[in-house]
């Protein structure tokens, strides 16, 4: 994932050693993502990672467009709460 596709919660790195710690917090709040919600994590995976657009990630999922958005205002406000308090959610 790059800056960019960051979500806003997570600030600029100002070196190598942050980017480091960021992308291993991402990874880890990704992890526990997927464990409170697999359908969460893929929206995001598929939005992020891959770089569907919205409306690719609802046909690829087969849901409504609006579900997806929904989808990843929820992952991003779970992402950031994970990333402020490295505490598990589930």
């Amino acid at each position: 994932l790059d800056d960019a596709r960051l979500p806003a919660s997570m600030g600029t790195a100002s070196g190598p050693e942050d980017r480091a710690h960021r992308a291993l917090d991402l990874a880890s709040a990704l992890d526990q993502l997927s464990r409170v919600s697999p359908r969460l994590r893929e929206v995001v995976r598929l939005r992020f990672e891959v770089g569907f657009t919205v409306g690719q990630v609802s046909a690829a999922l087969n849901v409504p467009r609006r579900t997806i958005e929904r989808d990843l205002a929820k992952a991003r406000w779970l992402l950031g709460e994970l990333l402020q308090t490295s505490a598990p959610l589930d």
